[in-house]
């Protein structure tokens, strides 16, 4: 499979027939996201494979992929457990998006915890000057 990015203004394409560092990130992102491609198992289209030319995808996108065990860059059919079938665009954008909804609530708190300290040392500050 040859994939075309877009680098420094000018098309280049990475080979991911071969395993590489492009291929190893490409298993440790879907490994982690739990996702399949761009936009899922069907991004990576076709492949010749021992049982023909099917629809295949890298062994990084079944459910059972052990990322310990170093398994070289291949392509699969079928899986033993789960095939992930959301894209690897739309699990980062929900995971972005838990993370940003996180760091909101998280400010909110600080926000609110700063203003309580505020009132509390106004108010101790106006105790002390009335005695």
């Amino acid at each position: 499979a040859v994939v075309s990015t877009q680098s420094t203004g000018t098309a280049e394409k990475m080979n991911l027939d071969t395993p590489n560092v492009n291929t190893t990130a490409i298993n440790s992102i879907q490994y982690i996201m739990e996702c399949c491609g761009t936009t899922g198992k069907a991004f990576w289209g076709n492949k010749t494979l021992a049982s023909g030319d099917v629809p295949a995808w890298p062994t990084s996108c079944c459910s059972e992929y052990d990322s310990a065990s170093n398994e070289e860059w291949a392509f699969t059919d079928a899986c033993t457990g789960e095939v992930y079938e959301t894209g690897c665009s739309d699990a980062f954008e929900t995971n972005f998006n838990d993370i940003g909804i996180a760091l909101g609530i998280v400010m909110a708190a600080i926000i609110c915890f700063e203003i309580f300290c505020v009132i509390a040392a106004c108010c101790s500050k106006k105790n002390d000057m009335v005695a």
